[in-house]
Order: structure tokens, then C-alpha cells, then sequence
């Protein structure tokens, strides 16, 4: 943790240990790992232990989040009761990426959040639009804003925008959060 703190981050990931798992199991064996070690802890007396996971992509969080979740509800650690959270993802596109409609295609981009006002195509900054599908060719983006009007926008012309991907997270009584951004 020293290490960490330190901003020597390789160091502190050099010090851990490794395992080899098989394909597909890497979220099954993380969270197997994170209960083991939590349980540990706590054997030491530490009432709120802190166990930290790093994962390498967003979908290898994502999944060993999920399948944490799930393993603390199974052992009775949280409630066995989920909420759904809608959440808004960043796919992690470059400002380049950001101006091509195949791109936001291929990453999923299905809301876009205007940081600017484009009064030629009817949005407000702030304003977030759900898209209905993409033009390829003509490198548009088929939208629907909040009144439901449909529009379309050129991501290299209105390029002031958040992209994001919607989707659902699963919350419950006694789960740990940890946000890296305002929310």
C-alpha cells in the first residue's frame, strides 16, 4: 500500500503474487480470492477490512464486480436482494475515435451527453440524447432527444459530446462502492 501511496505503482504490482487461471475463470477465481482474503482480515480482527481488486480492462472490472456481487449475496455477506442502477459507461474512445459513427458503432455508443449547445440541431449543453442508430456512410448519427423528437448529428461537426453506453448495475444492502467519478 506504501507503495501505492508512493505513486510506484509497478512496484506495489510487482510485489503481488500471480496465478495462471484457466479461460473464462478469471472472475470466478478473482472473487474466490476476494472473499478468502476479506475472511482473512477479519480472522485478524480488523472489523472493515479493505481489499482491493485491479483488473486490466474495463470488462474484466466489470465482471469480477459482478461476480464479487453475487458470491458476498450466495454466503449471506449482502443482502440476496439486487437493485438495478442505470449507469452511464465511457467507452474510452480518443477524441478521433469520437468523430467517426462506425467507431461509435463498434463501442456501442448509445447516449450521447452535449457539453455545448448546437442550436442547428436542437440541442442544449447539458442536454442527453438516446441514439436510435448511425448512418455509415454519411457519417451520421440517428438520434431521439428527451421530447422525443428524432434528429441527426455529424460527430466530426458537433463533436462537443459524451458518449456513453447504458447499462445496469446490480446494487444491494451491505455492498462496498467505490466511484471514480462524480456521481
Amino acid at each position: 500500500m506504501l507503495d501505492i501511496k508512493a505513486g510506484q505503482h509497478s512496484t506495489a504490482i510487482g510485489r503481488l503474487d500471480t496465478r495462471v487461471v484457466k479461460e473464462g475463470e478469471l472472475a470466478k477465481e478473482v472473487a474466490q480470492r476476494y472473499l478468502a482474503n476479506m475472511t482473512e482480515l477479519k480472522a485478524r480482527g480488523l472489523d472493515t477490512p479493505k481489499v482491493g481488486v485491479v483488473a486490466i480492462t474495463n470488462n474484466d472490472r466489470k465482471a469480477i464486480n459482478a461476480e464479487i456481487h453475487g458470491l458476498l449475496a450466495k454466503k449471506g455477506l449482502i443482502s440476496d436482494q439486487s437493485f438495478p442502477k442505470r449507469h452511464l459507461d465511457d467507452p474510452k474512445l480518443t477524441a478521433a475515435e469520437q468523430t467517426q459513427a462506425v467507431t461509435l458503432q463498434q463501442k456501442e455508443v448509445d447516449t450521447l451527453i452535449y457539453r455545448k449547445t448546437y442550436r442547428e440541431i436542437g440541442v442544449e449543453k447539458g442536454d442527453v440524447i438516446s441514439v436510435l442508430g448511425y448512418d455509415l456512410t454519411a457519417n451520421r448519427i440517428i438520434a431521439m432527444n428527451a421530447d422525443g423528437k428524432r434528429m441527426e448529428t455529424n460527430p466530426q461537426r458537433q463533436d462537443y459530446f459524451f458518449p456513453a453506453k447504458l447499462e445496469d448495475r446490480e446494487y444491494a444492502a451491505g455492498d462496498r462502492i467505490e466511484t471514480r467519478a462524480i456521481i
